[in-house]
């Protein structure tokens, strides 16, 4: 007797009484501020600027259009001081020649790119940033958990 292939074709449908619910969605808002920053980063991502250019004028936006000031920044987006210190610190003096945004003194000519987590901390922070400026334009109201360096990628 010769062997046959045999094929069949089953539809298999999944009926429930209900469908879980979905989780609450995060209140978020483009709003023009937002929009404005998403195209800097964009502009990083898509290779038209480097990375410490981006931040820092992410960050300046943030700090002085949106909050005139670091502290107000701070208080008004609920975010620890700390995290704007120390992306303030990495875009200002970190970076070699091809990323480094501010060249002050002959030495730093020879400063070392940054390295893979610096540039992953910036990134993530550049991003947490412009999510909670949406965030905030949702709902100013709403008290926001404190963003601070323990939502963020290790240094």
């Amino acid at each position: 007797m010769a062997a046959r292939d045999v094929t069949a074709q089953y539809v298999l449908r999944v009926v429930r009484d209900a469908y879980p619910t979905f989780p609450a969605l995060k209140r978020f808002v483009v709003s023009p501020d937002v929009e404005t920053l998403w195209n800097r980063y964009e502009g990083y991502k898509q290779g038209r600027e480097p990375l410490p250019g981006m931040a820092y004028v992410c960050q300046s936006f943030i700090e002085k259009v949106l909050a005139r000031g670091r502290p107000n920044a701070a208080q008004k987006y609920h975010i620890e001081p700390e995290v704007l210190g120390t992306l303030g610190n990495l875009h200002t003096h970190l970076g070699d020649l091809t990323s480094r945004r501010k060249l002050e003194h002959e030495r730093d000519r020879h400063e070392p790119p940054l390295t893979p987590s610096e540039i992953v901390w910036m990134d993530a922070a550049v991003r947490m940033l412009i999510r909670r400026v949406g965030e905030y334009a949702a709902d100013p109201t709403t008290f926001w958990p404190t963003l601070s360096m323990h939502d963020l990628p290790p240094l």
